[in-house]
């Protein structure tokens, strides 16, 4: 029995002033991060420039995996998360068909 994988997508608000301890926390949530992507659960990862919005794409069976995961994170007190079940991804690449001259 294949289990169906779902994408979805999570935007986490983070906090505008970062105390020393959030500081702190920062390599280890970015390693954990990197476990994740290198495991394919997490596939794709964005941070808005002011650095107060986090958005990652997520491969899971269910949404409570998805929560489970991230009450693991070591700055899940410092993150409020909205999930939401994707119909679809469309990702450009930047190449096009090769021109045939025949």
């Amino acid at each position: 029995n294949e289990k169906k994988m779902n994408q979805y997508m999570i935007t986490i608000d983070l906090p505008r002033n970062p105390t020393s301890e959030y500081i702190s926390l920062i390599v280890p949530q970015r390693d954990m991060i990197t476990d994740l992507m290198n495991k394919g659960f997490i596939s794709d990862v964005s941070l808005s420039e002011d650095r107060t919005k986090l958005w990652l794409i997520v491969n899971s069976e269910s949404e409570n995996e998805i929560i489970a995961v991230l009450n693991s994170f070591p700055l899940i007190k410092y993150m409020s998360y909205k999930i939401d079940k994707l119909l679809f991804k469309f990702t450009y690449t930047g190449t096009f068909p090769q021109m045939s001259m025949n």
